[in-house]
């Protein structure tokens, strides 16, 4: 009798299920980590008037995740199990994988070409275009995916301190020359802090030069196997002015003091337009936030040769080469690029896809975010630029790690000035080379 009611209960929660999804169609969806069921639960939200349910499948389960990154092997571990569970099932969509392992999916044919089938929907002026160079530069011109949001950057300026300095109120993007400028004469007829180029402040430096020069599009080295690093001139000129422009802050300044009226110009990521707005709880962040601060939101300024290039990261998301179900996983591409999910992304106080921005715009949703962000003038500036930065992995992971532990030590003393740019790449270059185990 216990077994008959057993089999009556699996039998009953069998048809339950089937009744709850009979009139939905389910796609199989492979994310790379067990937290990214969050993630699908939201677009699962986002998606039902489709009629349609994701399933997610995960590479990677939390506790997992953690020995694979002590142990450096996170990244090589997500490459090998992609390839393998995509042999070994029949996929649908693949969600959350960042561009450089799309990139080795592609090589392996592992992705299908959906360039005849959507590109309508991306090459036109309510895509942005950066998010679109960078899905080409990855595809050799073909498109194997798309990302429904992006994050990037922007240049925030307090007006008042300008005026103290006697600088004009810039109307137009800045380009690096232009910014250098500024901050010199805020030095000179100031007590402010000019500039603050992330979050990293002076310690992080080294993280927050990587991220700001990405639009440049040079390589750190040449290959995974090339132990050579900044060998581009353009590195060493850069890494000069940023160091430079570091040095005018008159005493040792946190990127967060902007907020406070302390700090005159920095790099602002988008999340950061929350703060400036007093938008979720700004009584945790551990800083004090002025009401009061008159700003100017720009583009992030651009490099010589580099004027319309920007750093964009996209959220992507892709048909598997196996996929049964080709028109319905297409259904939900295109909608996740549409107007309509645009408008929901923005006017919900939440980041679907883990983009501040969804691709999509036009003088609605340019409206949406003037009302959003009333310091915001000109909201167009969030869809700035041509082309986006795209970066081919040259480092595994065990490689990058050791590249930051070198920069993390080298980049404070040229700071600090107890060692200049010349010797400090090269000390870069030998202590990196050694801890390859390549003289």
């Amino acid at each position: 009798m216990k077994k008959l009611f057993l089999l009556y209960i699996f039998v009953s929660s069998l048809m339950l299920s089937g009744c709850i999804n009979s009139n939905k169609e389910v796609l199989q969806v492979l994310t790379p980590f067990e937290g990214d069921t969050t993630e699908i639960e939201m677009i699962n939200e986002q998606i039902k008037h489709l009629n349609i349910v994701l399933e997610t499948n995960f590479l990677i389960g939390e506790d997992e995740f953690v020995t694979l990154q002590e142990s450096e092997e996170l990244w090589s571990e997500i490459n090998k199990r992609a390839l393998k569970s995509i042999d070994t099932k029949n996929y649908d969509l693949l969600i959350g994988f960042p561009t450089p392992y799309l990139d080795n999916l592609i090589q392996e044919d592992k992705l299908r070409n959906i360039t005849k089938e959507i590109l309508k929907e991306l090459d036109n002026e309510n895509f942005h275009k950066p998010v679109l160079d960078v899905i080409k530069k990855a595809g050799n011109g073909e498109i194997y995916f798309t990302s429904p949001s992006f994050n990037s950057m922007l240049f925030a300026i307090n007006q008042e301190h300008l005026k103290a300095a006697g600088v004009d109120l810039p109307l137009q993007p800045l380009n690096w020359d232009t910014v250098e400028q500024m901050a010199k004469q805020i030095s000179k007829k100031t007590d402010f802090n000019p500039i603050s180029i992330g979050p990293g402040s002076a310690d992080g430096l080294f993280m927050d030069f990587e991220l700001v020069t990405a639009p440049m599009n040079i390589p750190i080295k040449d290959s995974i196997n090339s132990t050579e690093l900044y060998e581009e001139q353009e590195w060493a000129d850069e890494l000069n002015r940023i160091i430079d422009l570091v040095q005018l802050n008159k005493n040792d300044y946190r990127d967060e003091s902007f907020f406070n009226g302390e700090l005159s110009m920095k790099i602002m990521y988008p999340h950061e337009l929350n703060i400036l707005h007093r938008k979720g709880n700004i009584d945790q962040l551990g800083f004090p936030v002025k009401t009061d601060l008159n700003i100017t939101i720009l583009p992030p300024p651009s490099f010589k040769g580099h004027d319309l290039d920007i750093y964009i990261h996209t959220n992507n998301i892709a048909l598997t080469s196996n996929t049964l179900n080709t028109i319905t996983s297409l259904k939900v591409l295109k909608y996740l690029i549409s107007k309509e999910y645009a408008i929901k992304a923005i006017s919900e106080e939440k980041a679907f896809f883990r983009g501040n921005f969804p691709s999509y715009y036009d003088k609605d949703t340019l409206t949406l975010y003037k009302t959003k962000f009333p310091k915001l003038d000109n909201p167009k500036y969030l869809y700035y630029g041509e082309k986006g930065s795209y970066h081919p992995e040259v480092f595994t992971q065990e490689q990058y790690v050791r590249f930051h532990e070198v920069n993390r030590n080298i980049f404070p003393l040229m700071v600090n000035r107890e060692m200049n740019i010349e010797q400090g790449v090269k000390e870069i270059n030998i202590i990196y080379k050694e801890r390859e185990g390549k003289k």
